[in-house]
């Protein structure tokens, strides 16, 4: 008797605790890292902004361009582990080049462009402009954004105009090199997408900006993406529900030089489900931007490499309808397995505190019955 209540005691400790621990590790490792520029390309001497999440807190943080080179310093992690350091584009050759980070014992490598400048031949009025996009790409009234832009007419005003404040508005100066990251202030406008047009000089360009009706972080809609995998080029479905009615969806993929581009309309039970081709990235883990009038949400997707085994084929339309109004969706049952494979630690946490409880109930029998004797 006395050794079956001592293997009940231990398989309740053992139990217990690798429900409760392996939660807490599975919450950390949720926490990866990841890194970008802002903006992800520049030519030679031009400064970019290096961000960094999921890393070591409080940790120093080393950067080289050459994996054979002794890294610089560039900055510091905090309390929560996120960076945001200077970064100068080196004498590279233009085209994509690598960055490698080292934050304590974690390394990683992330990808800029070096562009091409030739200075004796800057924009003129017959020339088109360059990139422009805003960061964050969304914001209410009175919140500040950072309009940045690339390949325009160097040192010279910048001006801006919207339908708010239709007379040129100066907001700064380009850089020597062309580029500019200047602050702006979402106008008093109604909700939803509005036009900006960028004066540089004698170049114009414009692009779109979306006004938010509530805190850029309230989004509560849930995106699925079909497949979540998929190669550069690609056509995936962008499935999205808990919209408001008949809103327009916009989309786009966080730290890349590119608005947000409408991709379809929510229903009149909100939820949308619209065609998106994987713009041209390098193989790597992203997170998309996915934007209605309510707020911005930020989800994964995966880009593979073409020579790996094929992802699954978006299906038809017909294989996942839409809602009508007044139909509920069947519920699903909960899944078993976490979404990097791995069993769902989370689940056992009941049955974990169920043995916890278990042994204090034991023990205290036991003393109980200890002292009686």
């Amino acid at each position: 008797m006395r050794k079956t209540v001592r293997r009940v005691v231990a398989w309740g400790l053992a139990m217990g605790l690798a429900a409760v621990f392996g939660i807490v590790g599975a919450a950390r490792a949720e926490i990866a890292p990841n890194a970008y520029f802002l903006p992800s390309q520049g030519v030679v001497g031009q400064e970019l902004t290096l961000v960094g999440t999921g890393f070591p807190l409080d940790a120093e943080v080393l950067v080289s361009t050459d994996d054979r080179d002794q890294p610089s310093p560039a900055g510091q992690t905090n309390r929560v582990g996120n960076f945001a350091v200077s970064f100068t584009v080196p004498a590279l050759a233009p085209g994509p080049q690598m960055a490698f980070i080292t934050v304590e014992d974690v390394e990683w490598t992330v990808q800029f462009t070096v562009v091409a400048s030739d200075a004796s031949s800057p924009p003129d009025a017959g020339d088109a402009a360059g990139a422009l996009w805003f960061e964050p790409p969304a914001g209410t009234v009175g919140q500040e954004l950072q309009l940045i832009g690339l390949g325009f007419p160097a040192d010279t005003d910048v001006s801006v105009t919207t339908s708010a404040s239709p007379a040129p508005t100066l907001v700064g100066k380009s850089g020597s090199n062309g580029s500019f990251t200047l602050p702006f202030t979402v106008p008093d406008l109604a909700p939803g997408q509005h036009q900006v047009d960028v004066t540089v000089g004698s170049v114009t360009g414009s692009l779109w900006f979306l006004v938010l009706s509530g805190d850029p972080g309230s989004a509560d809609f849930t995106v699925h993406f079909d497949p979540d995998a998929a190669t550069a080029g690609q056509q995936i479905w962008v499935e999205v529900t808990g919209l408001a009615p008949d809103v327009e969806v916009y989309l786009r993929v966080f730290g890349q030089p590119a608005p947000l581009t409408l991709v379809g309309n929510a229903t009149d039970v909100g939820t949308m489900r619209a065609p998106w081709t994987v713009p041209d990235l390098p193989p790597g883990k992203y997170r998309v931007e996915v934007a209605s009038e309510s707020g911005v949400g930020r989800f994964d997707l995966t880009v593979v490499a073409a020579e790996d085994p094929a992802p699954s084929p978006a299906p038809s339309d017909s294989a996942f309808p839409v809602p009508s109004a007044g139909e509920t969706p069947a519920p699903t049952a909960a899944p078993q397995l976490a979404a990097s494979g791995t069993p769902d630690l989370g689940a056992l946490a009941p049955w974990g505190l169920t043995a916890l409880a278990a042994v204090a109930i034991v023990t205290a029998y036991r003393l109980h019955f200890r002292a009686k004797g």
